[in-house]
């Protein structure tokens, strides 16, 4: 397998606005909320816009130490 290959069992590194709003369970409202107000940090890849599934996770452990 090379690099540039990927199993179909990995995780992608980055999501859409929809997708991080499905796995946080909120609505997609909520996540471009998040994102104004800094909470998630979105990556611009030409013109399209995506959350690193690290920043999420990044997101929910400060969340739960909040708790």
């Amino acid at each position: 397998m090379t690099t540039h290959q990927r199993n179909e069992s990995s995780k992608p590194l980055m999501v859409t606005y929809r997708q991080a709003a499905e796995l946080l369970g909120v609505c997609e409202r909520s996540v471009w909320k998040l994102v104004k107000e800094n909470e998630l940090k979105p990556v611009r890849i030409g013109r399209s816009v995506r959350i690193p599934l690290a920043e999420i996770e990044r997101f929910i452990e400060v969340q739960s130490a909040a708790a």
